[in-house]
């Protein structure tokens, strides 16, 4: 088909072809311009936001496992405990995880506790305004005295 067309109409398709290639890269070069800067506008916003967060992190206290006014997750097991009066029949062990420091892990043990008191302990544990949860909750009979259970929990607090 080329072969028919005279030198002059050669030219002219391919000066048309060569116009469309540069058309069609002049807007592909805008598209990524106005990407660029998209990006950039939003890498700027997170910039700001991040340092509005470091600045509300450090008017808090510093990073979570340095803040100063929050008690430490046994603490606040030792103060729960000592309200119900329990903390001498309880036993405590920190338990390690690997994962976030800003989670603490306790065991909350104990050998000998009336059914009252252990629904006691659990509603004083998750009550409204106590910063842990329970994550684990196994019970049974008491292996002195079978009237009596056997609770062990496993305890997650702020760090």
């Amino acid at each position: 088909m080329l072969e028919s067309l005279s030198e002059r109409e050669r030219l002219l398709i391919g000066a048309l072809g060569a116009v469309l290639v540069a058309a069609a890269a002049l807007w592909g070069v805008q598209a990524l311009r106005g990407y660029q800067r998209a990006l950039a506008e939003q890498l700027d916003a997170d910039r700001a936001t991040l340092s509005e967060l470091r600045a509300l992190d450090a008017e808090v206290g510093g990073p979570a496992g340095q803040r100063q006014g929050a008690p430490s997750l046994a603490a606040t097991l030792e103060d729960l405990l000592s309200r119900t009066g329990m903390r001498d029949r309880i036993q405590l062990n920190p338990v390690t995880q690997s994962g976030s420091n800003s989670i603490q892990a306790m065991e909350v043990k104990a050998e000998e506790l009336t059914l009252d008191e252990m629904v006691r302990l659990v509603y004083i544990m998750e009550g409204p305004g106590v910063p842990v949860s329970i994550e684990q909750f196994d019970v049974g009979p008491s292996f002195r005295d079978k009237d009596m259970l056997r609770v062990s929990l496993r305890v997650l607090g702020p760090g």
